[in-house]
């Protein structure tokens, strides 16, 4: 017996309906479902939130776990992939959880330094060029900003 490309897109559209909660999507103890699936080429259309189905370019995707639990609201369905999953969600029209995320300060406390001197793990795990180059810069009271505002549906005018 073959399977068709249908068959196994029929399968996955089978699977995530059972598995895919409310409630399993407000961790991460579905990423192997998703990893698979899109193996197949297969990315959901929609996802379930305590707030109902939303389509899949009202869900957001990230490769961070810790971002996406910061970013979590019962209204914000964030979904932690790998980073070829991530970019085949993101064509299918999900939103990259980046674009909702900026980094503030209060202000900078020195001046630019090599990474390796501040942390010198990443020296381990840099390429030798990058030791050399990589630079931060130390600031005070870092904080990562939601942006709250939801993207006007299309075809919806702004309110004045």
């Amino acid at each position: 017996m073959k399977v068709s490309p249908r068959d196994v897109r029929d399968l996955w559209t089978a699977a995530i309906a059972e598995l895919a909660t409310p409630e399993s999507m407000g961790g991460d103890t579905l990423t192997d479902l998703w990893l698979s699936a899109a193996e197949d080429g297969v990315v959901p259309t929609e996802l379930p939130s305590p707030t109902g189905r939303l389509p899949l370019g009202e869900a957001f995707v990230t490769t961070s776990a810790d971002l996406a639990q910061r970013a979590r609201t019962p209204g914000r369905v964030v979904v932690v992939l790998d980073s070829s999953t991530k970019q085949l969600w993101v064509k299918a029209g999900a939103r990259d959880l980046a674009g909702l995320i900026h980094a503030r300060w209060d202000a900078i406390a020195g001046p630019t330094e090599r990474l390796t001197d501040v942390v010198p793990e990443f020296g381990d795990v840099l390429r030798a060029d990058a030791r050399e180059a990589a630079r931060c810069q130390r600031v005070t009271g870092l904080r990562l900003i939601l942006n709250s505002r939801r993207r006007p549906k299309p075809g919806a005018s702004p309110k004045s």
